[in-house]
């Protein structure tokens, strides 16, 4: 990487053998550019290029301030990444936790002959206000403090 006194041009330079070009300038263009074992595609090839920068010394002040607000930016987006994150992470508890618990309630179901599905069951207890035997089974096993916790974690990866 090159550059003029004033950053009124930049010179960048690649070469494929790992030899140093730290030297190069830009005037060195057409000698690179001339070099006879600068063909495509063999060892030892070297690219050069140059870069009028001298747009951006009168726009300084713009591209101060575009850099703060992408940097801004960044900054929003990392946070949001980290809590969408964390909402995945939550809804994911919820999510198994309320597999785990209607998968409970199918094997007890099935297990009381019945042929409705959980939903379906739940559905009609709260449409009717009668629980069937399987369900209120499925609630007396599960207890207060367990049907507490399932809430928690719906209500927790819910409101995330």
């Amino acid at each position: 990487l090159c550059a003029s006194s004033d950053l009124s041009s930049i010179a960048v330079q690649v070469e494929s053998t790992g030899e140093d070009c730290s030297e190069m300038r830009s005037s060195d263009a057409s000698e690179v550019l001339a070099a006879p074992d600068m063909q495509a595609g063999i060892a030892g090839t070297g690219y050069l290029l140059v870069l009028n920068t001298e747009i951006l010394s009168g726009n300084a002040a713009q591209l101060v301030q575009i850099s703060s607000q992408a940097r801004m930016l960044e900054c929003m987006v990392d946070a949001l990444q980290a809590s969408l994150k964390s909402i995945q992470s939550q809804w994911k508890d919820a999510w198994e936790h309320m597999a785990g618990k209607v998968s409970a309630l199918d094997k007890g179901l099935k297990a009381h002959g019945s042929c409705s599905t959980p939903e379906g069951e739940l559905l009609t207890c709260v449409a009717s206000g009668c629980a069937s035997p399987a369900l209120q089974n499925f609630l007396s096993s599960t207890r207060e403090q367990g049907l507490r916790r399932w809430e928690k974690a719906m209500d927790s990866g819910c409101a995330a």
